[in-house]
């Protein structure tokens, strides 16, 4: 009897002969073979007699067995000219053999497939590579229903992960085609053997399971995307609310920080309410984080409008705690009464599960002085008190400065208008160093449902000697998308004599170019058309050269 392997291989072969020719399927499966360490003498003795019992189409040459075994040879020979490919999966993928972050998020996104189906092929995933289940094994249905009703999981849920198909309708679980033969080998039967007896009616369908490099092409996901895998328990796979909450709570406790909800929403394909009840079975901690800066002049802050636009999240606040709209003639009316004012912006909560290292660092309100507590608006006092009364941490909040990205405490009395990084000159906190989010798709859905790329803003440091060849002269009109900033962080027009002007004020190297980056969408465009062509591998290569990489698995995929 042939092994798993064997049996596979042997599918393979079948399969790739029907579609690409039986020369193309033998030098697939003997690359295959070599991939999987076999040695050349066993690819050798088991594919053979497959390809000289396989049946060519009637437009190819007749060809008598001693030809066909010697083209096996030499395909096999030239399929086995090149090492094998080390796919081996790192230590912490080894320790944790479920499914990936990137295409959990991505099969959870509504975007990628129907929602339903999407998340049961996540879960039934999830459940058989728990069990053992390896790459390449063969299965029925039934057999991977009576180890799916371990993990309370039904018939129903079973079939929609089977039915599953990916971005491009592509089989989430492929297919195995073991009944779909277009010529089987003969095989000698011993007469002294009894002939074995089969069961009659329709023929069982079997399915293989799919490994990770499978799963990321079905849902669009570049190959290279991060393989790391949040381990899961038993519990979590019961029902797909609890698959979703116990995602969030693995991403929550191995990177907490700064979040937008909508964000976090998209990430498992469900709406801001839904997800702001799954924060509350978990027992997240959420604080909020309030940014500020001191403010200066309202040339600096292109937030501040005129006095009838309303601005949420937005205020400026002077030294005794007051607060006023952000409104530029209001401002500097308040300056020349001799006001120092802060510009203060609602920047996303703070979520964590374990005890956060920010809060460690800040003092809480019941330790500090009279003196040294913020004061705050009547009415958000009046609000944290009550706050206070039910969940003593709802009432603990985060100050970020705008300028560094520094967590800073209140220091005063008052809110401080710097931190001590901006003060003193100290290396500012770059934002590499904080956690990076697992990156969502740049698609966006229009109002027709088309779909569109989110621009790509790119960068450049202007010199002397590239300033030519990046900024355009002033003859043209300014480019639209793109723009000149300063140290500061104020932006210009992309003027070149503008630019001298701040190269010969702030110095070489002190002045930045930014522009959207075109390419990416023409790239985007590009592959939607082969795509529709029906030309999938040359549709993926022009989608990873726009930049369509799912971190990022939000996610979101």
């Amino acid at each position: 009897s042939m092994t798993t392997n064997e049996q596979s291989l042997s599918d393979f072969y079948y399969h790739i002969s029907h579609k690409a020719g039986r020369n193309n399927g033998l030098f697939a499966a003997a690359r295959k073979a070599r991939n999987q360490h076999w040695s050349l003498a066993e690819t050798i003795i088991y594919l053979t007699p497959l390809h000289t019992a396989q049946i060519g189409n009637l437009a190819h040459r007749k060809e008598n067995i001693h030809q066909r075994r010697r083209e096996a040879l030499c395909t096999i020979a030239s399929a086995f000219s090149r090492p094998a490919l080390e796919t081996l999966p790192d230590s912490s993928v080894q320790e944790n053999p479920g499914l990936p972050n990137a295409v959990r998020e991505a099969l959870l996104q509504t975007q990628i497939a129907n929602t339903q189906q999407s998340c049961a092929a996540a879960r039934v995933l999830d459940v058989l590579r728990m069990v053992g289940w390896k790459a390449g094994k063969i299965f029925t249905a039934s057999e991977a229903l009576t180890v799916c009703k371990v993990f309370k999981i039904g018939r129903d849920s079973l079939l929609r992960a089977l039915s599953a198909v990916g971005k491009w309708g592509k089989k989430l679980i492929p297919k195995s085609l073991m009944l779909s033969r277009v010529s089987a080998p003969n095989k000698t039967q011993n007469e002294a053997e009894p002939p074995q007896l089969t069961a009659g009616g329709r023929p069982k369908q079997r399915y293989e399971m799919p490994d990770n490099i499978y799963l990321q092409a079905a849902v669009g996901i570049s190959e290279t995307a991060p393989q790391e895998s949040d381990p899961l328990q038993p519990d979590d796979l019961a029902s797909p609310s609890a698959y979703r909450a116990a995602i969030e709570r693995e991403l929550l406790k191995r990177r907490p920080g700064q979040y937008p909800n909508r964000w976090l929403a998209r990430r498992l394909g469900i709406s801001k309410r839904t997800i702001q009840r799954y924060h509350k079975l978990l027992g997240v901690s959420i604080k909020p984080v309030f940014g500020y800066t001191q403010y200066t002049d309202s040339s600096a802050f292109r937030d501040l409008k005129s006095r009838n636009a309303e601005l949420c999240g937005i205020w400026l606040q002077d030294q005794d705690g007051k607060r006023y709209p952000p409104i530029a003639a209001l401002a500097a009316k308040l300056q020349k009464r001799g006001h120092i004012l802060t510009f203060i912006r609602q920047q996303p909560n703070y979520y964590s599960l374990s005890p956060n290292p920010i809060e460690n660092q800040l003092p809480s309100a019941a330790s500090m002085p009279a003196s040294e507590r913020l004061q705050m608006h009547p009415e958000t006092s009046a609000a944290s008190s009550k706050s206070r009364k039910g969940n003593e941490k709802l009432a603990q909040m985060f100050w970020r400065c705008l300028r560094c990205g520094a967590f800073i405490p209140g220091q005063s009395k008052h809110t401080p208008s710097h931190c001590e990084a901006c003060a003193l000159g100290a290396p500012a906190l770059h934002t590499a160093e904080a956690p990076v989010r697992e990156l969502l798709s740049r698609l966006r859905s229009g109002i027709g449902g088309q779909q569109t790329l989110a621009p790509k803003i790119v960068s450049a440091v202007l010199t002397w000697r590239n300033l030519h060849d990046i900024v355009p002269p002033q003859e043209y009109a300014p480019e639209t998308g793109a723009w000149l900033q300063d140290p500061s962080g104020k932006r210009y027009p992309p003027i070149r004599g503008l630019a001298m002007r701040l190269l010969k004020r702030f110095g070489s190297d002190n002045v930045r170019y930014f522009s959207h980056d075109e390419s990416a969408a023409v790239f985007h465009d590009l592959g939607l058309w082969l795509a529709r062509e029906g030309q999938y591998e040359g549709a993926m290569h022009f989608f990873r050269r726009a930049g369509l990489n799912a971190v990022d698995a939000d996610a979101g995929q």
